[in-house]
C-alpha cells in the first residue's frame, strides 16, 4: 500500500524551511527581492549550461577557437550566477538605505496628513486614519517590494552582467580553456592506456587459445597412437622371435 502524503504538512514544512525563510522572508521587500534574484540566477544557470554545451559541440566554429568560445560562455554563466548571490546581503542593505533616504518620507504620517488636508474638503468620506492606514502600511509594503525588485534586477542584470562579468570572464576563459585541454589530454591518455590493456588481454587470450588448441591436437594425436598401439596385439609365436 502506497504511503499517504499529508499535503498540508508538506506545504508547512516547505514554507517553514530555512531555505524558504532565507529567500522568502516575512518582509515583503526582501521576499520580492529574493524571488527576483532566485529567478534570474536560475535562468542564467540554465543558459550557462546550454550555451557552453552548444559552443563546445558547434562544428561551425573553427576547432582551434571552439574551446575558447565554450570557456568564455562557461565563465560568463559562472559569474552571472555567483556574483549576484554573493551580493544578496549588500543588495538588501542598499535597497533599504535607498528607500529610507529617498522614498520613505512619501509614506510617513506627515505625508498622510498633507494628503488629508488636500482632499478633506472634496472627499469628506476619507478620514486621516484611513489615509494613514493605507499609506503607511499597505502602500508602504508595495513600494518597498517594487523598489526591491527593481534594485535587484538593476544590480544582477545590468551592473553584474554588463559591467563586472565581462571584466572577469575573458581573462578567466583562458584559464578555463587550459583546464579543458588538460582534462581532454588526461581522458585521451586514459583511453589509450585502457585500449592498450584490452589489446594485450585480447592477444594473451588468443595466444592461450592457440596454445590450448595445439595441445589439444597433440593430445588427440597421442590418444590415437595409444589406441592403435593397444588395439594391435601380435600373435603369440612372434613373442619368441
Amino acid at each position: 500500500m502506497a504511503p499517504v502524503v499529508n499535503v498540508r504538512n508538506l506545504y508547512r514544512n516547505i514554507i517553514n524551511s530555512k531555505f524558504m525563510k532565507k529567500w522568502i522572508p516575512e518582509d515583503p521587500a526582501k521576499a520580492a527581492s529574493g524571488l527576483a534574484l532566485l529567478s534570474t540566477v536560475t535562468k542564467d544557470a540554465v543558459n550557462c549550461g546550454y550555451y557552453t554545451y552548444q559552443s563546445y559541440n558547434n562544428k561551425r566554429i573553427p576547432e582551434d577557437k571552439r574551446k575558447f568560445v565554450a570557456a568564455n560562455d562557461l565563465s560568463n554563466g559562472f559569474y552571472n550566477v555567483v556574483i549576484p548571490l554573493m551580493l544578496k546581503g549588500t543588495i538588501d542593505k542598499s535597497n533599504k538605505h535607498v528607500f529610507d533616504t529617498y522614498f520613505k518620507k512619501y509614506f510617513s504620517d506627515v505625508a498622510a496628513k498633507n494628503i488629508y488636508n488636500k482632499i478633506k474638503d472634496t472627499n469628506p468620506q476619507f478620514t486621516l486614519d484611513m489615509i494613514k492606514d493605507n499609506l503607511t502600511k499597505k502602500s508602504l509594503g508595495f513600494a518597498k517590494s517594487g523598489l526591491g525588485v527593481i534594485f535587484t534586477l538593476v544590480v544582477s542584470q545590468i551592473i553584474c552582467k554588463r559591467i563586472i562579468t565581462p571584466t572577469l570572464a575573458t581573462p578567466s576563459a583562458d584559464y578555463v580553456k587550459k583546464v579543458m585541454e588538460k582534462y581532454e589530454k588526461k581522458n585521451a591518455k586514459n583511453f589509450e592506456e585502457i585500449t592498450d590493456l584490452n589489446d594485450k588481454k585480447d592477444s594473451s587470450v588468443d595466444s592461450e587459445n592457440k596454445n590450448g588448441s595445439d595441445s589439444l591436437v597433440a593430445e588427440n594425436q597421442s590418444n590415437k597412437f595409444d589406441f592403435v598401439t593397444n588395439a594391435y596385439k601380435p600373435p603369440k609365436f612372434m613373442k619368441h622371435l
